[in-house]
C-alpha cells in the first residue's frame, strides 16, 4: 500500500501542506525582521547641491523594519487557512489510502475468482478431450458416427478457446493488481 504512487503523492501533498501550515503559524507568532539597504551615485547636473545643504555624490541609506504580528488578523487568517488546507490534504491522503486498499482487495478477489474459472475451463477442456477420445474409439469400433466425432472436435476447440480467454483475463487481472500495489514498477526495474 505504501509503495502505491497514488498514496505516495497524496501523502507528499499532505506533508507539504503541513509544512506550509507550520510556517504560517510561526509567522503569526514570532516577529519578523526586514533589513534593507540602498546605495546610489548621484550626478551633479540635477543641481542637488542647490536644494540640499549637505549633498554628496555617493549616497547610502539603510533601515531595519521589525513587525510584531500580535494584531495582524490577516496573518492569523492565512495561518488558519493553511491549517485547514493541511487537514483537508490529510483527509484526502487517508481517503486515497482507503480507496487503494479497497481496490486492491477487490482485485485480489477477482484474481481468485478468475483462477477458479481457469481451473474450471481446464477441467472442461480435459473432459472434451476425453469425450473426443471416446468418440474416436467408438468410431474405430464402428459404433459411432462422423457427426459425433465432428461435434466432439468442435467441443474441444471451443473449450480450448474458453481456456485461453480465461487465462488471458486472469493475466490481465494479475497485472492490474501488480500495478495497483506498485509491484509492477519494481518488477520492471528489477528486470533491467
Amino acid at each position: 500500500m505504501q509503495s502505491s504512487p497514488v498514496v505516495k503523492a497524496a501523502q507528499q501533498q499532505a506533508l507539504s501542506k503541513q509544512f506550509a501550515a507550520e510556517g504560517e503559524h510561526n509567522a503569526a507568532l514570532y516577529p519578523s525582521f526586514d533589513l534593507a539597504g540602498q546605495y546610489a551615485v548621484l550626478s551633479n547636473f540635477n543641481n542637488y547641491q542647490v536644494y540640499l545643504n549637505k549633498f554628496q555624490n555617493n549616497n547610502a541609506s539603510g533601515g531595519l523594519v521589525v513587525k510584531f504580528p500580535f494584531f495582524d488578523t490577516a496573518q492569523r487568517a492565512r495561518a488558519a487557512e493553511a491549517k485547514a488546507d493541511f487537514i483537508r490534504a490529510s483527509r484526502e491522503a487517508e481517503g486515497a489510502k482507503d480507496r487503494m486498499s479497497l481496490e486492491t482487495l477487490r482485485l485480489q478477489r477477482a484474481v481468485q475468482e478468475l483462477q477458479a474459472s481457469v481451473d474450471v475451463a481446464q477441467l472442461e477442456y480435459q473432459l472434451a478431450q476425453s469425450e473426443l477420445t471416446a468418440t474416436e474409439t467408438r468410431l474405430q469400433s464402428q459404433l459411432g458416427t462422423l457427426r459425433e466425432e465432428q461435434d466432439a472436435r468442435t467441443k474441444v476447440e471451443q473449450s480450448y478457446d474458453a481456456l485461453i480467454d480465461a487465462n488471458l483475463t486472469l493475466q490481465k487481472a494479475k497485472i492490474q493488481l501488480l500495478r495497483n500495489t506498485g509491484e509492477l514498477e519494481q518488477w520492471a526495474l528489477a528486470g533491467k
